[in-house]
């Protein structure tokens, strides 16, 4: 079953504030989390990997891909089927989309939404703190994977830097 109504009770939100402040927000955001309330659930947001691939090129768009039943918190609760997708561009990690099959995959998607409306980059999620072992940490873990890969890439440099002084 595909729930929208989120984004009705936002745009009320913000046809009240309209209203009320001398500000105009059209109501519109670029990208909409959508969660089908299954079980397990099925969460989506922003582009898919194929769209993502088609809009920015093949060699410019990454993904990172976990089974929920290697995930701590799914070997916890003998979690059998599910995974957590998010795609985002090499160069940049900002994320483009994600989609989320997990018993809680409509509140892991709302992280992506934030961190896409904030602009946080997917290797920056590494830094944000999460409980273990939350089903939320596996993004913190996805993320760290992409931050380390990012830093190994940057060893050289970080040597020449050191070479010269600085």
């Amino acid at each position: 079953m595909f729930n929208s109504t989120h984004y009705a009770g936002y745009q009320g939100a913000v046809g009240a504030r309209n209203i009320l402040l001398p500000f105009t927000d059209p109501g519109l955001i670029d990208h909409v989390p959508s969660t089908t309330f299954t079980d397990p659930e099925l969460a989506s947001i922003g582009l898919t990997e194929r769209q993502a691939k088609d809009e920015f090129g093949e060699n410019k768009v990454s993904v990172a891909f976990k089974l929920i039943n290697e995930t701590d918190r799914g070997i916890c609760e003998g979690v059998q089927e599910g995974f957590i997708k998010i795609i985002y561009k090499s160069k940049d990690y900002k994320i483009l989309g994600a989609t989320i099959m997990s018993p809680v995959a409509g509140e892991l998607i709302s992280e992506i939404a934030t961190a896409m409306k904030t602009g946080l980059s997917f290797d920056m999620l590494a830094t944000v703190m999460h409980t273990y072992p939350s089903h939320s940490f596996a993004l913190q873990a996805m993320a760290a994977e992409v931050y380390y890969e990012k830093l190994v890439k940057m060893k050289g440099i970080l040597n020449f830097l050191k070479r010269i002084g600085l």
